[in-house]
């Protein structure tokens, strides 16, 4: 009887080494993932900033081209105008 116990000790000792061994290989992965996922949460953060940098950048030569647009459009409807006037 004590030698199927010991036996049967021996068998479990087996087992949860065997299940230690993944469960260790598990963690340090799940480890390595953590590090990964919290390197790019932090490379996302930074590229949102500047994008966000040039997004503002380009409102604003969004309205210096937009009035220069304006600019050349009156010019030009009144150099058209004055052509017209000559022609006639």
């Amino acid at each position: 009887m004590s030698f199927v116990v010991a036996v049967c000790g021996s068998i479990i000792v087996l087992l949860l080494t065997v299940v230690a061994y993944f469960v260790k290989k598990f963690i340090i992965k799940v480890e390595e993932l953590t590090t990964a996922v919290n390197e790019l949460r932090l490379t996302v953060d930074g590229a949102r900033i500047i994008q966000n940098n040039f997004e503002k950048n380009c409102n604003g030569n969004h309205l210096i081209v937009n009035k220069r647009l304006d600019d050349h459009a009156k010019t030009l409807k009144d150099h058209g105008e004055r052509i017209t006037k000559l022609e006639k």
